[in-house]
């Protein structure tokens, strides 16, 4: 997910290219898909909060397990829900790349953008570095605000892929 951020967000500074209002059946289809993966990638994530804040059911969770239970459900959403997200956006249509860069431009200050950024570097599970050896803090506790964290980062990539929809069909307005 943090890869599709950092895509979306670098397209959005970088890309050169010219938007143009989109009535094509096959980049409308393009967003509309992309907008299902992240819709099911935010909702997975919030039954897994759900699941970590209601960890009774889980039974007693060391820290390895709790993290062995996080990376495995990650990975799986990782391979059905932001990777596909990714391969898209690195394909480098220009179509959907100028929709991006319109969408930057028009929206940068807008909340989407920052909550594509909101993770932080220690809560990154690439870095392998979860606090949960600390005996003071549960390991569903940290996994569950680490899905929470994830779905803020997930509302962003939402909120940005309505606004490519939007400038997709010509009705995305400059910001305030």
């Amino acid at each position: 997910m943090l890869q599709v951020c950092g895509t979306l967000i670098e397209s959005g500074r970088n890309f050169k290219g010219k938007a143009e209002q989109c009535h094509d059946a096959a980049i409308l289809n393009v967003l509309w898909d992309l907008k299902d993966r992240v819709v099911t990638l935010n909702k997975c994530l919030s039954i897994l909060q759900f699941n970590f804040e209601k960890a009774a059911f889980l039974g007693e969770l060391n820290a390895d397990e709790a993290r062995e239970l996080l990376a495995l459900t990650l990975k799986f959403l990782s391979i059905n829900g932001s990777r596909p997200i990714l391969e898209e956006l690195q394909n480098r249509n220009p179509a959907i790349l100028a929709l991006v860069r319109e969408v930057y431009l028009k929206t940068h200050t807008r909340s989407n953008w920052l909550q594509m950024t909101r993770l932080p570097t220690d809560l990154r599970p690439s870095r392998g570095n979860l606090p949960l050896e600390h005996e003071m803090v549960q390991p569903c506790d940290v996994c569950c605000e680490f899905c929470r964290l994830m779905g803020v980062v997930a509302d962003g990539v939402e909120g940005t892929l309505d606004y490519m929809f939007e400038g997709a069909i010509g009705t995305l307005t400059d910001q305030n």
